[in-house]
């Protein structure tokens, strides 16, 4: 996407900041006015600056584009064709055990795979499974195949019912 001065961000500069050449505007001195009069003030410390958008996306872009690290989508089709595979991969990983075993859903410890279940679009369920002996908490997410969002109510209640581990904060 092509950036332009669509912005102009205002501040007061109470810290050095790594933006100095996108400022287009620097103030030491202004004044305040009011119904009844005018106060003019000195801030020679702490100036009053903008920085004009176009010159910080240029910056920005520049720096982000000379990071090995960082690559830029060139057309929406890229994208789609990672969230395809990504949702292909998901449903793979989870639909190998469920199939295989027939299950109805995953154990996951802490929440570790939904964000593999939210690829795939497949619903959790958390649950608490109690605390640590420091207080922290711990908790069991269910996750099972999409449009099966009743079956994994069903069992996280269940679990719920049978274990008793919801128990109250410590403090």
């Amino acid at each position: 996407k092509e950036y332009k001065r669509d912005k102009t961000w205002s501040f007061w500069k109470i810290f050095d900041h790594n933006f100095e050449d996108c400022i287009i505007k620097s103030w030491n001195n202004f004044t305040i006015n009011t119904s009844e009069n005018s106060h003019e003030l000195s801030s020679k410390k702490y100036p009053y600056q903008s920085i004009d958008s176009g010159k910080f996306y240029q910056k920005i872009n520049s720096k982000l584009a000379s990071n090995i690290n960082i690559s830029f989508f060139k057309k929406l089709d890229e994208i789609n064709s990672i969230k395809t595979r990504i949702k292909t991969e998901g449903k793979k990983y989870f639909d190998i055990a469920i199939k295989k075993h027939k299950l109805d859903a995953i154990i996951s410890i802490n929440n570790y795979h939904a964000g593999y279940a939210a690829g795939a679009y497949y619903p959790c369920l958390t649950v608490p499974m109690g605390y640590d002996k420091n207080g922290k908490p711990f908790n069991l997410t269910f996750i099972s195949p999409s449009f099966t969002e009743n079956k994994l109510l069903q069992i996280g209640y269940a679990f719920e019912k049978e274990t008793n581990f919801r128990v109250k904060p410590f403090n």
